[in-house]
């Protein structure tokens, strides 16, 4: 079965963007945001494929703001419907209140002593509701995880061992060939940080993480050298080299933004209690640090895709 992908269109602007957000700023909201993910996820314990469940819910927070600017929505409660969805989405579902109980811990490790009551918990199931209705639609109401690309470059990796295009040294250590597929499965990760995702196939997105990681590598043995060589013979199919490039130049720009950031907001949760109005469709206010009428998903004006 063929899986659908909806891809960015060609020359798409962000609405954050078009509201005036420079790249830099809006690349680091959505590192931000995808480091909140990553805290929830840890703080709620094990799972079964959990890269595949932080790839997936970085790709619904990506999603949503694709269609929605950062002014719109608080990205910590973005996060939370994010990973509530992938969990489901990979058959691992979590109960929203467990899920709320660790939202709860972890913005009492920035903001100690504050502690969310019955009114703010039901507003924010209710805002959790809407974000991932908004999704739902986003997505074309498709359940298939998009983190296919895992196993596309496993795929990539067993061919290329395999190759018989490939003439190996002698070489008697090959714990190389663990490090690849390990560098490679990195780099997917760092991929779903950023937008490159929702422009480029999951297949794209397996040959290049599988590239960078040889070139990252290429100096370990000389059997990675041979490999980069003979690259066009092992994979004849493969995707173009410009789209190889602008992939590596998306995951680069992460690696960038990483770096921006200081130290302690690396793990810094936004601040993202929900408002502490009753909610009203009149209510002409937009809340900074949670979610109001004019903030739902359902309120904005830009269309979503059909």
């Amino acid at each position: 079965m063929k899986i659908k992908e909806n891809l960015l269109p060609t020359g798409w602007k962000s609405p954050s963007a078009k509201e005036g957000m420079t790249a830099d700023d809006e690349n680091l909201n959505r590192y931000v945001g995808c480091l909140w993910v990553d805290r929830l996820l840890r703080a709620m314990g094990e799972f079964n494929e959990r890269t595949k469940i932080n790839a997936c819910a970085h790709f619904y927070f990506h999603a949503f703001y694709n269609y929605r600017s950062f002014s719109m929505e608080d990205k910590g409660v973005v996060s939370l419907a994010s990973v509530f969805l992938a969990c489901k989405v990979l058959e691992n579902p979590r109960k929203m209140r467990d899920l709320l109980k660790c939202y709860q811990n972890e913005i009492a490790k920035t903001h100690q002593g504050i502690e969310l009551t019955e009114k703010e918990q039901y507003e924010l199931r209710e805002e959790i509701t809407r974000i991932e209705s908004f999704l739902l639609r986003v997505l074309s109401f498709d359940f298939v995880p998009p983190v296919s690309s895992f196993d596309k470059l496993d795929d990539l990796w067993r061919m290329m061992m395999k190759s018989q295009s490939m003439m190996w040294t002698q070489e008697s250590d090959h714990s190389w060939q663990k490090q690849i597929i390990q560098c490679a499965r990195s780099f997917m990760c760092d991929a779903y940080r950023g937008i490159a995702v929702h422009q480029y196939t999951q297949k794209t997105l397996a040959y290049a993480c599988l590239r960078i990681a040889c070139f990252y590598q290429r100096n370990s043995c000389r059997s990675v050298k041979l490999l980069l060589s003979r690259w066009a013979e092992i994979f004849p199919d493969r995707p173009p080299d410009e789209d190889i490039e602008k992939v590596k130049s998306d995951i680069l720009e992460i690696f960038r933004v990483r770096k921006r950031l200081k130290d302690e907001s690396r793990e810094q949760c936004p601040m993202t209690l929900p408002d502490q109005k009753t909610w009203t469709d009149k209510d002409p206010n937009v809340a900074t640090n949670g979610p109001s009428p004019s903030m739902s998903p359902n309120s904005q004006q830009k269309p979503i895709p059909s």
